[in-house]
């Protein structure tokens, strides 16, 4: 089964995005979401993929996903974005 990471921030779309991952067939990993801890337990645990929401914070989301990056022994490990509409509002809130 692929294992997947997910890093989410607001519980109520971790479970969202938690159980449409579920019925992609992915067996999915998920801690609390903190940014370095997140960063640790890609090197303690390789995950098939990385996938971080961005419904509750776009900014962050994507600063995340640009620390990953940055690490060369990350890299390998495919990484996508869920959970931001399109196109954005007016206000370029997620709201």
């Amino acid at each position: 089964m692929r294992a997947v990471r997910l890093g989410a921030w607001n519980e109520k779309e971790r479970l969202v995005r938690f159980a449409e991952l579920k019925r992609l067939g992915f067996q999915v990993a998920y801690k609390p979401m903190d940014a370095g801890a997140l960063l640790r337990s890609l090197e303690e645990e390789r995950p098939s993929a990385l996938v971080i929401d961005l419904s509750r914070s776009p900014a962050l989301g994507r600063d995340v996903g640009v620390a990953v990056r940055v690490r060369a022994s990350n890299r390998p490990i495919p990484g996508r974005f869920s959970g931001y509409p399109w196109p954005p509002s007016r206000g370029g809130h997620a709201d």
